[in-house]
């Protein structure tokens, strides 16, 4: 029952409240003046009688005993509407009320309908009980992530009843999905020689992203619409697994909410849809690829993002600088002629010159060429810093000649948030080979660069 029923039944016992309470008052005033009629007609007659109302002819003493008469039967039939519409408005109210109760009865059978059949289990020996009961009562089963069975065995038993009884494997059907990496890498492989031995196609393997750490095992009948669960909320070594086992409502619940994850066509820009395993080439291509994804993922997340490209790291430092608002620390590794001719770069001019637009903010810009003094008058060299002076921003050369060389580094700071750094590659931005450089918000590395700029700046604040 909606919110908007339950209001509108109780605006309805409200005037019907208001109408009665303004019945009983009616009702009561003209007992009243029955009363009083009655008084009246009575003094008037008795005084009639000794004489004392002689004057008042008979067809006025008539009159009150009509008014009399006319008020009891008025009272009268106003007794019978008023029990008729009392009776009509007691069969109402019970109407209401018995509409409002069928109304929370339903609600509260659908809400014990969907927690019905939850049933708890945390010993492995209850689950793989169950689980073999599934298997020997559904149409399929599907079994998603780490679950604690023999996987090679109920394919096994699979292809054997399908050799045994060509029907049995058109009827049943396994779908097992499961991370592949370096520790399931090897078992799937091994399921997969299992499968040509099959005469059709009772089981499906598929390689799903996720679920290292959960999984759960589901059991359809298509033809009674019947499903049941079984969930695994704690996959731990040993024999101790705990869990839920899912029927009825429950489980047609998490079967819609798993459904679409476990389609080949997924849904764009949700998830990653399961890729069907049908060779060992596909098995050992995903794991190495997991691997360097895995790795690539851990050094991002060590280092900082990866910036490929000249093009690439410019515009991120340009997207930085515009959200500068305070501070900006850059320094320029001109350690070839292709490094120093880099500063003449469109993508590298761009940059520059939001270094202006920052200053017009009042942003403090201070930047040091790390520089051999043999190209201190490198007419790059002096162009960029006079162009740089001259739009007030504080340009130092530090000597790149027997500078240690964890000092030889190329990177700006932002408002001591955020770190553009060029990575170890050999080419720096030099034009022999990619430039990379990485974005962190790394405090600690932050706190490193800080003080390497301010080392640089003290070594090129002793050569002026």
């Amino acid at each position: 029952m909606g919110r908007g029923e339950v209001h509108g039944a109780a605006g309805q016992q409200q005037v019907a409240r208001i109408l009665e309470s303004f019945r009983k008052v009616r009702t009561k005033w003209t007992a009243r003046i029955f009363v009083v009629v009655l008084i009246c007609a009575i003094f008037i007659h008795v005084a009639h009688a000794f004489g004392f109302l002689e004057i008042v002819p008979h067809e006025a003493l008539a009159i009150t005993l009509d008014l009399v008469v006319f008020f009891a039967i008025y009272l009268l039939l106003e007794g019978f509407v008023e029990n008729d519409k009392r009776i009509d408005e007691m069969a109402q109210d019970e109407r209401i009320h018995h509409k409002l109760v069928g109304d929370k009865l339903r609600q509260l059978s659908a809400k014990i309908e969907l927690t019905s059949g939850v049933e708890s289990y945390s010993e492995l020996g209850v689950f793989r009980t169950k689980f073999k009961r599934m298997c020997a009562n559904f149409d399929s089963v599907v079994l998603v992530g780490e679950v604690p069975v023999d996987y090679a065995r109920e394919v096994d038993r699979i292809c054997r009843e399908g050799n045994n009884n060509l029907t049995a494997v058109r009827e049943n059907r396994l779908a097992i999905y499961r991370p592949l990496n370096t520790h399931t890498g090897g078992k799937v492989a091994e399921l997969i020689k299992l499968l040509p031995e099959v005469q059709s196609d009772p089981i499906g393997l598929y390689h799903i992203y996720g679920f290292e750490w959960g999984s759960f095992v589901m059991g359809k009948n298509q033809r009674t619409d019947e499903t049941e669960v079984l969930m695994n909320y704690a996959n731990v070594d040993g024999d101790t697994l705990f869990g839920l086992h899912l029927s009825g409502g429950s489980a047609k619940i998490f079967e819609k909410a798993v459904r679409s994850q476990l389609s080949q066509i997924g849904d764009s820009g949700v998830g990653y849809p399961p890729v069907e395993i049908v060779s060992r080439e596909q098995v050992d291509y995903i794991v190495d690829r997991k691997k360097d994804h895995q790795d690539e993922i851990h050094d991002m997340a060590n280092r900082g993002v990866p910036l490929v490209g000249a093009d690439s790291i410019c515009r991120a430092m340009i997207g930085l600088v515009q959200k500068t608002n305070r501070c900006l620390q850059v320094t320029h590794l001109c350690d070839d002629d292709p490094a120093i001719m880099r500063l003449r770069d469109k993508v590298f001019k761009e940059w520059i010159g939001e270094n202006y637009k920052a200053k017009k903010r009042k942003v403090e810009i201070t930047r040091i060429f790390i520089v051999a003094e043999t190209n201190y008058d490198h007419h790059v060299i002096r162009e960029v810093r006079e162009e740089m002076e001259s739009n007030g921003i504080k340009v130092l050369l530090c000597p790149l000649d027997g500078l240690n060389r964890k000092f030889r580094k190329d990177f700006s700071i932002y408002d001591e948030k955020h770190l553009v750094y060029m990575d170890e590659a050999p080419s720096n931005w030099s034009g022999t080979g990619v430039a990379f450089a990485r974005h962190t918000e790394n405090s600690k590395w932050i706190d490193d660069y800080k003080y390497i700029f301010q080392r640089l700046q003290d070594v090129a604040n002793r050569g002026v």
